[in-house]
């Protein structure tokens, strides 16, 4: 079986952390774990092949890191995903999570047990 072939600007001993399938919150997430002090790197799989309309399901980014780092990484997103006051799209804080997100109106979420960006 041939060996997974690794992108140069993802090192082949990195871990992958969480794929997303929103732009948005993948840089979100790379963002909060630069801001920790958390080495990452973020791939952007989506398929770009045109002309094709922005479809939700061909469209991925991978988080990288080191794997020393990994259970690190894992805390900080939990942090956030466990706080119903932080946008999951924008960041912005969000005084009523009934209510969404006054700075960029993303609805609150449906409960379902689907996990963001899935």
């Amino acid at each position: 079986m041939p060996e997974e072939e690794q992108l140069e600007y993802v090192p082949g001993e990195w871990t992958e952390l969480e794929e997303f399938g929103n732009e948005a919150m993948a840089r979100m997430a790379e963002g909060l774990l630069r801001e920790n002090g958390i080495e990452c790197r973020l791939e952007d799989v989506s398929f770009h092949a045109g002309p094709v309309p922005l479809v939700p399901n061909l469209t991925r980014f991978k988080l990288w890191v080191p794997p020393d780092m990994l259970e690190a990484a894992d805390r900080v997103l939990a942090e956030v995903e466990d706080n119903p006051g932080v946008c999951p799209v924008c960041g912005a804080e969000v005084p009523d999570p009934e209510a969404g997100c006054p700075s960029c109106s993303e609805e609150p979420p449906e409960d379902s047990e689907e996990a963001p960006g899935a």
